[in-house]
């Protein structure tokens, strides 16, 4: 029965997320902020996507940060309100981060410091809006697609996070939502084919290996480190390995790290389970793996080392 119960909350906070509104706190990301007259035109440089738009009005990008060989170093969000920008990124990566834009830092008025007395909660669903105006926090909001959920970032004060995380949820409620696990959104995320830094995404990728290209990657936006390498892997299409969806049958779920195997085919496998999620409204074991890229084709039969069977559904977005 226990499990039971589980499925049937997992159905109806996913029911949230689709059709009203799911929070959640986001806790394993820090902002950091960007301040300074040069600060605006500074980070453009710095990450792969193109910030400009960021200039004429208030909101949100998702943009990746390269090292001069083209790996990722992060897969961020960048946000503007006004002149002011803050950047979330993966908490195990900020101090790298930091250490790496100071280096970059030469002759421009620019400062980048981790941004504690904020923390960001995630507001998704098609009445994310809505909920966040009822729970006036509107001035704090960033309309974006996190976990391939349409929906809102809210920017809370640290010091009054409880009571305004409370206002959400309460909010939430009336519009037929409510608080959401991170199960929930390892599901929807999963199921959207986005990768999470730690998990399916690091830094032996490169952003089209991660499932990052076109939302997170500019190919018009002018030049930033690492440019180079990631138009040249673009151009020559050398990516060997991409984050690849499959769906995978039965109930044993097979862990994260095991190889996947082609059906039929006695050689090398063909990559790795990076995630694996059991969907009670998909009635499947949703999964992203490393693949080689000439495997990644949609109803390819696969299987794991440990017996799992599936197939392929296609790219990561």
């Amino acid at each position: 029965m226990a499990g039971d119960d589980v499925s049937r909350d997992l159905c109806t906070e996913l029911g949230w997320l689709a059709r009203t509104v799911g929070v959640a706190a986001v806790d394993d990301e820090i902002l950091l902020a960007i301040t300074g007259d040069d600060a605006r035109s500074w980070i453009h440089g710095m990450v792969t996507n193109d910030l400009r738009p960021l200039d004429a009005r208030d909101g949100a990008i998702e943009t990746a940060v390269v090292g001069v060989k083209g790996k990722l170093l992060a897969v961020a969000w960048v946000y503007a309100r006004g002149e002011a920008r803050w950047m979330a990124v993966p908490r195990e990566t900020a101090d790298a981060l930091r250490e790496f834009f100071d280096r970059y830092i030469v002759m421009e008025d620019v400062t980048v410091a981790a941004c504690e007395e904020l923390r960001i909660t995630s507001v998704r669903g098609p009445m994310a809006s809505d909920v966040v105006a009822a729970a006036g926090l509107s001035d704090a909001a960033f309309a974006n697609d996190r976990s391939g959920v349409s929906g809102t970032d809210v920017f809370l004060d640290a010091a009054s996070y409880e009571t305004s995380m409370a206002r959400l949820v309460e909010a939430a409620r009336s519009a037929g939502g409510g608080r959401v696990s991170d199960e929930a959104l390892e599901i929807a995320r999963v199921r959207a084919g986005r990768g999470r830094w730690g998990r399916d995404i690091d830094g032996t990728l490169y952003p089209q290996e991660a499932g990052l290209v076109p939302r997170a990657v500019s190919f018009q936006k002018g030049c930033y480190v690492g440019q180079e390498v990631v138009c040249t892997l673009e151009m020559r299409g050398h990516v060997k390995r991409i984050s690849t969806r499959v769906r995978f049958e039965g109930t044993e779920a097979p862990a994260r790290g095991d190889e996947i195997w082609r059906d039929g085919v006695d050689d090398d496998p063909i990559g790795r389970v990076t995630s694996v999620v059991s969907s009670p409204t998909d009635d499947a074991l949703l999964a992203l793996g490393i693949l080689k890229r000439n495997a990644v084709e949609a109803g390819v039969r696969v299987h794991t080392t440990s017996g799992v069977r599936g197939e392929v559904l296609g790219p990561a977005s």
